[in-house]
């Protein structure tokens, strides 16, 4: 699979292109966290990218490393379960999502573990 920076790619009518290609970008984007505007080697998202699109998973990272947040697109939209973590790596949301619009149950949970809220959605709508 190609692997490039983020940075890198071209956004042009809501396809990402690698410069000077002209197909739509496939394969794994990846972005950097900065010291002083300066690019470092630790990684601070990736995501794969099909014919353009966000398609497949997508995973953040706090500097220590840590998953901060992982989930998948379905062709440019969020779908599928998402998972949010503290600094620590405790469960911080857990969230659904169907072709773009929240869906399912979607919580919230302290640094202790306890629930601090719960919605659930269907179809972008929330439901009492």
């Amino acid at each position: 699979m190609r692997e490039v920076s983020f940075k890198k790619l071209i956004k042009r009518a809501g396809l990402y292109y690698f410069p000077g290609d002209e197909q739509p970008f496939s394969g794994r984007a990846i972005s950097y966290f900065t010291l002083f505007f300066i690019p470092t080697k630790k990684v601070k998202s990736r995501l794969v990218l099909e014919n353009g699109e966000m398609h497949g998973e997508y995973l953040s990272y706090y500097r220590n490393g840590h998953i901060r947040e992982k989930g998948h697109f379905k062709f440019g939209q969020k779908h599928s379960e998402w998972l949010c973590y503290y600094l620590d790596g405790e469960l911080k949301s857990r969230y659904s999502w169907f072709d773009g619009k929240k869906h399912g149950e979607w919580i919230w949970y302290y640094e202790s573990g306890k629930i601090m809220y719960k919605y659930n959605y269907i179809h972008g709508e929330r439901k009492k």
